[in-house]
């Protein structure tokens, strides 16, 4: 009897939970914690192009332009820094992190889908 009741409450448990939902589940993925490689092409000289190729494949666009913070484009213009030329393989977030430096901020629109820098907090 004990079994039975273990099957019972099993299947009930299957059944709440949607493990046998007639359509998969969708796992939502921030595109952001992805790995990327932080090779860059020759042609890429600047934090802007660094972090565009960063993002081509996240469907995010860099902003360093209105409405951007006013020293986006300052930052984005900036030649790379020695330390992101190193190639490694990290998540784009820090891989962008990196190429501003730490001191500056990473400026998020999930819903638009943009990535921005600032040199304070907004």
């Amino acid at each position: 009897m004990r079994s039975t009741w273990n099957s019972v409450f099993f299947i009930l448990s299957c059944a709440a939970s949607g493990a046998w939902a007639s359509e998969p589940t969708r796992i939502e993925i921030d595109p952001l914690s992805l790995y990327a490689r932080t090779v860059y092409p020759e042609s890429v000289t600047t934090i802007g192009g660094a972090a565009r190729y960063l993002l081509e494949p996240t469907g995010y666009t860099l902003a360093i332009e209105h409405p951007a913070p006013a020293d986006a484009r300052t930052i984005g213009n900036r030649a790379i820094p020695p330390i992101a030329k190193l190639h490694r393989t990290m998540p784009i977030i820090d891989a962008l992190q990196i190429l501003i430096g730490t001191e500056k901020w990473i400026v998020v629109d999930r819903h638009n889908k943009l990535i921005s820098f600032s040199e304070k907090r907004s």
